[in-house]
């Protein structure tokens, strides 16, 4: 989504006043970023059974 909006509707940037347009965006990018990274890993270590990432306790 953020992609999208950074591609389809980068004409906006230039007649907004304010900045949050383009942050909004890169936040939605970064946000994608980190959720693809992140069930990537998870189904890597699901599929390759890795049982001691799976059950990883965070707790000190």
């Amino acid at each position: 989504m953020g992609v999208w909006t950074l591609v389809e509707r980068s004409g906006y940037l230039s007649i907004l006043a304010s900045s949050t347009f383009a942050a909004s965006t890169y936040i939605l990018i970064r946000a994608g970023t980190l959720v693809m990274v992140t069930s990537f890993l998870g189904y890597s270590t699901i599929s390759q059974e890795q049982k001691g990432c799976l059950s990883m306790d965070l707790r000190t």
